[in-house]
């Protein structure tokens, strides 16, 4: 053989090999065997538990999304009743003191009345024991004497009159009771 066909052998033996080692790894043949090999029981089960998961926790959310919800509405209900009761109860306070005012007042007018109705009266007249009428205060008053110039004395205090009684009003709401007849 002569040096040109030694040479062409080997390029055309060199060029097969290179298209033969570019077919096998085009295959991927590693690929295949992996492929072929059974995946781990436990991976399988963690993948399994793992979807089942997410799936419980999206229905959990719902549920817990779902009431809270409801506590917001019953929690605004509760407070507009609560609103309202104080209101009823500001207003029941209001009456209370207007009622105390008035029967305050009421009462000072009685006995401002009844200290100057005694005091008129004993002013006025009294009845001496022989039956005339005095017109003398029963207070003593100082004479006044031509050479002094002294004003007279002055009369005894009035007597002041006790402090008005405290009126507590309390309102209650009445109870009701059911009676059940299952026994």
């Amino acid at each position: 053989m002569s040096g040109r066909a030694i040479r062409l052998s080997c390029v055309v033996a060199t060029a097969c090999s290179f298209l033969a080692l570019w077919a096998a790894i085009a295959a991927h043949p590693w690929g295949a065997a992996a492929k072929r090999i059974a995946v781990d029981p436990r991976l399988a089960a963690l993948a399994d538990k793992q979807r089942r998961l997410r799936y419980e926790a999206k229905q959990v959310k719902s549920l817990l999304d779902r009431r809270w919800a409801a506590y917001g509405r019953r929690l605004s209900k509760r407070e507009q009743e609560i609103a309202l009761i104080e209101s009823r109860h500001r207003t029941a306070l209001a009456a209370a003191r207007a009622a105390r005012a008035r029967i305050a007042a009421e009462l000072a007018a009685r006995a401002a009345a009844a200290q100057t109705a005694s005091q008129q009266a004993s002013l006025t007249s009294a009845v001496s024991p022989a039956g005339t009428v005095s017109t003398a205060p029963t207070h003593p008053v100082a004479p006044a004497s031509a050479t002094s110039a002294t004003a007279p004395t002055p009369a005894a205090p009035a007597p002041t009159s006790a402090p008005p009684p405290v009126v507590t009003v309390v309102t209650t709401t009445p109870v009701t009771t059911t009676r059940s007849s299952s026994h």
